[in-house]
């Protein structure tokens, strides 16, 4: 019996963890993106994304995009995050790191039940550096 529990549950997990789209959008480059909601037939679309590395973004749990971060121009340590529409989000300004860093930015959700809070995690740089 808890052989069979233990399945279930863990089939059921992966169920709902399937179901969750977070990654459905992925923007990079210079306004590159590309939508994976329909993996058969991917999407490329507009995005707001302005530097060659590093770059993140997230989408909501049924794949549309809530936000990215990009780089500011002629900048190389400091980014901001944009909404879908490319407009600065509130306290979305001057995050530090630095842009020769693939993979430099995480986000992740602070909970599976609502699309509004998110933690982001990034490399950042010593501006103060003559290096």
């Amino acid at each position: 019996m808890k052989k069979l529990f233990a399945i279930v549950a863990f089939t059921l997990f992966f169920i709902s963890a399937i179901a969750q789209r977070w990654d459905a959008n992925w923007t990079f480059g210079y306004n590159a993106g590309i939508n994976f909601s329909d993996t058969a037939n991917p999407v490329a679309f507009y995005s707001h994304a302005n530097n060659r590395e590093p770059v993140g973004c997230i989408s909501d749990m049924d794949g549309n995009l809530l936000f990215s971060i990009v780089g500011i121009d002629n900048d190389l340590f400091s980014f901001n995050i944009v909404d879908k529409n490319g407009f600065e989000i509130n306290n979305g300004d001057n995050i530090y790191g630095y842009q020769s860093v693939t993979n430099g930015f995480l986000i992740l959700p602070v909970s599976v039940e609502k699309d509004s809070e998110f933690i982001i995690f990034h490399i950042s740089s010593n501006r103060l550096s003559s290096n």
